[in-house]
């Protein structure tokens, strides 16, 4: 899921917004999956040409028993002001979950912004 939140100048990407970011989109989208906080890591890294913070842990969904492992890409684009969050998981039951994690991030580097007359 790629989602972009726009006028985030006075935002400031911190591992509990992120979070509560996710758990927030994950109630609308993921069926009301939750992050497991004390399972999850924060951590700044580069992602293409923007810096970037990576959220990863474990998910879970409290009304349907389910979870397993995801990641969380979040970075600001100075020249369109905005913040862009690409969240992917990974429920495989009975699988290695790690290779198909690791995959889905090869796919996420794939993320161009819309090339525009000003860009």
């Amino acid at each position: 899921m790629v989602h972009w939140i726009p006028n985030a100048d006075t935002v400031q990407i911190t591992r509990e917004w992120l979070i509560a970011q996710r758990d927030s989109l994950a109630v609308r989208v993921y069926s009301g999956d939750v992050v497991v906080p004390e399972e999850t890591t924060f951590e700044r890294f580069r992602f293409r040409k923007w810096p970037a913070y990576r959220l990863e842990g474990t998910w879970k969904n409290p009304t349907r028993f389910i979870g397993g492992p995801f990641r969380t890409i979040a970075f600001k684009d100075r020249k369109t002001n905005m913040i862009f969050m690409i969240d992917f998981y990974v429920q495989a039951i009975g699988e290695r979950k790690k290779p198909f994690l690791d995959q889905l991030e090869i796919i996420a580097h794939t993320f161009e912004l819309p090339k525009t007359e000003k860009n």
